[in-house]
């Protein structure tokens, strides 16, 4: 995931901005 996780607060989740 992102640095600190913009959408998702759970860091090892992986996120829209992630893709």
């Amino acid at each position: 995931s992102t640095i600190g996780g913009k959408r998702s607060k759970v860091r090892r989740c992986y996120t829209v901005d992630d893709l």
